[in-house]
């Protein structure tokens, strides 16, 4: 006998199932997809562009059309940011393809044709980048290394904090792309849980709790400040959590750099919230967040403008800025890619979304590249910045076992 429990699994088993299949269609048609799910809600996104070569988007985000932008951590130009204008659409639960305009209706019937036949893709065909294996891989000795050179820098003066990261390659056995979104979702609901493929950036996959800019559909312009890192533990009261002296300064200088830049556009007419402890799965942080009234101030262009001036953050390379970034473009050994760069949907739903690409890993053939970073200042232990960095592996690795 199928309880009403039981009969809504199936529907969601259904729904998942149609949904994987819309996306292994797109990718072996060569089509670049995004799917992702916003912090607090519990509906997947899809969205496909269908044409052949990776696009940037070429002008403000203000004036895009609705789509996706997804941004390498060296590049500081949002209109070289690579974007995946959204032809077609889909929402987990639908049991269709949507088009957003007359000259896609064509390929949105084709999919969704091919949906109600037998000749599905068994198999995943991501996008993978060419030569792009990691020249030195991140271990414990070579990240102690950089963490005690940079804590060295400071001492002489040179830097404030800085954010070394590392990759590691693991393999990947038995993966289910839905399956570990799925699990992703539920087990970090204030996460930006998220699948980008595309021809010129190859596959990424993530959970991140950070975001860069908002801009809501009221026009209220929203970031955040977040730094230092503890692990959550069960039934912790986020109310009574202790922060040490070293990541108390570390958060307060992102979130003093966030005021600089406010003030050198002569922004005073915004609220601070903060700095409070949040959870973001199984770690906790401390978090100032940020607000704007764009309408207020008459400045409806500000997301386009904070997202060049934001980016890289303090919190993914140190301060001052300049300085940090310099030493670890020179020391780190491995390429971040889209590490610590940015992502999200532009001009969808009435909102834009920017979110840090923190805990997160490149999709490679049946193995992973995952991609974590601590931030160090003048008191750091390089040992613990190397178990912060592995708690921040696990975010993804706990889905993974």
């Amino acid at each position: 006998m199928n309880t009403p429990l039981a009969q809504a699994k199936i529907q969601i088993e259904k729904a998942i199932i149609t949904f994987e299949n819309v996306i292994k269609i797109a990718l072996k048609k060569g089509y670049g997809v995004a799917c992702y799910r916003l912090p607090h809600q519990d509906r997947f996104k899809l969205m496909i562009d269908t044409r052949e070569e990776t696009h940037t988007c070429g002008e403000a985000i203000e004036n895009l059309p609705s789509g996706f932008i997804f941004n390498p951590f060296e590049n500081k130009n949002a209109k070289a940011a690579y974007y995946l204008q959204a032809h077609l659409e889909m929402v987990l639960g639908d049991d269709e393809v949507k088009a957003n305009q007359a000259e896609y209706y064509p390929l949105r019937d084709e999919i969704n044709q091919q949906l109600s036949t037998d000749n599905l893709p068994s198999d995943w065909q991501y996008h993978q980048l060419v030569g792009n294996e990691q020249s030195t891989m991140g271990n414990r000795e070579d990240f102690i290394q950089l963490v005690e050179k940079g804590i060295q820098q400071i001492q002489d003066g040179k830097m404030e904090k800085f954010v070394p990261s590392k990759c590691k390659k693991m393999a990947l056995e038995h993966f289910q792309l839905m399956d570990t979104l799925w699990k992703l979702s539920c087990k970090y609901p204030n996460a930006f849980v998220s699948f980008v493929s595309m021809s010129e950036t190859g596959s990424w996959l993530g959970a991140t709790p950070e975001i860069l800019i908002h801009m809501d559909r009221e026009k209220i312009f929203h970031t955040v400040a977040l730094a230092g890192t503890q692990a959550y533990e069960e039934n912790m009261d986020l109310k009574d959590v202790a922060w040490k002296q070293k990541e108390i300064e570390e958060q307060a200088l992102v979130s003093r750099y966030i005021i600089g830049i406010l003030k050198k556009l002569r922004i005073r007419e915004f609220i601070e919230n903060g700095p409070k402890t949040a959870r973001a799965g199984n770690l906790i942080h401390l978090k100032t967040t940020f607000e704007i009234d764009t309408k207020a101030i008459n400045f409806p262009d500000l997301g386009g403008v904070m997202i060049d001036l934001l980016h890289p953050t303090s919190a993914v390379c140190g301060m001052p800025l300049k300085e940090s970034e310099q030493f670890l473009l020179v020391e780190e050994k491995h390429d971040r890619a889209f590490f610590s760069g940015y992502l999200g949907p532009i001009n969808t739903d009435g909102e834009s979304y920017a979110f840090v690409n923190l805990r997160c890993m490149q999709l490679l053939k049946n193995e992973a590249i995952f991609y974590a970073g601590a931030g160090a200042t003048i008191d750091s232990n390089p040992e613990k910045e190397w178990q912060e960095t592995e708690m921040k592996c696990n975010t993804l690795l706990s889905v993974l076992k």
